[in-house]
């Protein structure tokens, strides 16, 4: 659970480091508190999509490995009870 918060965490992360850039390349000859105040509030408008897109990257994640096995049972011509080890 640790690793799947850490996940979040730095998605949250590179969405501000990302809009702290694009204020900073927009607002030129700021003060400093104005960047990161604005970052912060650009953070809080992508924060929905941010966790959508994390939500979305576990689900793949956790999904994959399945369907890609299937696949390549399926190229190889082998079914399920053929795949299986024997008992």
């Amino acid at each position: 659970m640790l690793l799947l918060g850490g996940l979040f965490v730095l998605i949250y992360v590179m969405v501000y480091a990302g809009a702290l850039v694009a204020e900073v390349r927009d607002q030129q000859r700021r003060p400093g508190d104005y960047y990161l105040a604005a970052a912060a509030r650009d953070l809080i408008t992508a924060f929905p999509y941010a966790t959508a897109a994390a939500v979305l990257w576990i689900v793949i994640a956790y999904f994959l490995p399945s369907i890609d096995r299937r696949c390549r049972d399926r190229r190889r011509g082998r079914d399920a009870a053929a795949a299986a080890p024997p008992l």
